[in-house]
């Protein structure tokens, strides 16, 4: 840990205290024997190196205690985080979903995550095949951005929440951008005729229940880390990469489709979190996975390739 000035000035007072009082002996007892040298001596080493021997003292006290202060913030700092990282990981495992093709049965906990990546890239592979249809072409990042909003929403019919549906408030979302109203209407109407196998649910329901208070929670977990007085740059990386070995690969993907949408952009500005503690580092950019979607092209960190033997393991 880096002293403080405190520290070092009571080395060098402790230092310089000790030389005088050597100096000062070696020129007295070289002198001739006299009882008053002897006294002046006495005064002298006394009153003014003791003082500077107590000044040092009193200086390292005042440091120590400055010591124990930054201990135990670090500590409540640790408390607090590890509590963060606690409720971030009873999120995931309080997540629920339906499998399409299963009837009634879910997939929970961070299984969630490989069904949403597949929905997500449906929902993207109904957008490029509605472009040609409706002669409307849209680039990568605003396809993204779309079927984001749409795997966010969903186009479900159910009513909830005072009379609302997904789709109204999908459509209120995208009266705000610029897409072509006759490409959004062709892919929520081509949304709405996915349903499960026994054809009864609309696939694309939503997800925002699930990921809107995940999202919230991994970024005030981030921004909590970032915003911390009492840590270097070097802290602050290794606590957020202890938080990001948490992510699995779908969920580092499906973080990196939230931030280059409408829907990220508190991770983006004033502060790039993601580029910052590369926290899709772990996202595999193989095409298949992102649905030729390449996060390299959108952040600039080195990329830890994952095996394909890890991958089957969670696809």
């Amino acid at each position: 840990m880096k002293k403080n000035w405190s520290y070092r000035a009571a080395v060098i007072l402790a230092v310089g205290g000790f030389l005088l009082l050597v100096i000062s002996a070696l020129w007295v007892f070289l002198q001739p024997f006299d009882p008053t040298l002897l006294e002046k001596y006495g005064s002298f080493t006394g009153g003014f190196i003791g003082s500077i021997f107590s000044l040092a003292g009193f200086l390292l006290l005042f440091e120590a205690i400055v010591l124990q202060q930054k201990l135990f913030e670090k500590q409540q700092f640790e408390s607090k985080f590890f509590d963060l990282l606690k409720i971030h990981r009873d999120n995931v495992s309080e997540l629920k979903k339906r499998i399409p093709i299963k009837g009634d049965k879910y997939e929970e906990g961070r299984r969630v995550f490989v069904l949403m990546r597949k929905e997500f890239g449906e929902i993207l592979d109904i957008i490029k095949k509605e472009q040609p249809t409706t002669n409307v072409s849209i680039n990568e990042k605003e396809s993204v951005n779309l079927a984001y909003l749409i795997f966010f929403y969903g186009v479900s019919e159910t009513l909830f929440n005072k009379g609302q549906n997904q789709t109204s408030m999908l459509r209120e979302k995208l009266r705000q951008s610029s897409y072509s109203p006759v490409l959004v209407e062709h892919v929520i109407h081509s949304c709405c005729q996915c349903l499960d196998e026994e054809g009864k649910y609309i696939r694309f329901n939503g997800n925002h229940l699930r990921l809107g208070h995940y999202f919230r929670h991994l970024f005030q977990t981030v921004k909590f880390v970032d915003q911390s007085q009492i840590l270097k740059e070097e802290e602050k990386y290794f606590y957020l990469k202890t938080l990001r070995a948490q992510l699995s690969a779908h969920e580092q993907l499906i973080l990196f489709y939230s931030v280059i949408s409408d829907i990220g952009n508190a991770w983006l500005s004033p502060i790039n979190y993601i580029s910052r503690y590369r926290l899709i580092k772990n996202v595999p950019l193989e095409s298949g996975f992102t649905y030729g979607v390449d996060p390299g092209r959108y952040f600039q960190i080195k990329y830890e390739e994952e095996g394909n033997a890890l991958r089957s393991t969670i696809d």
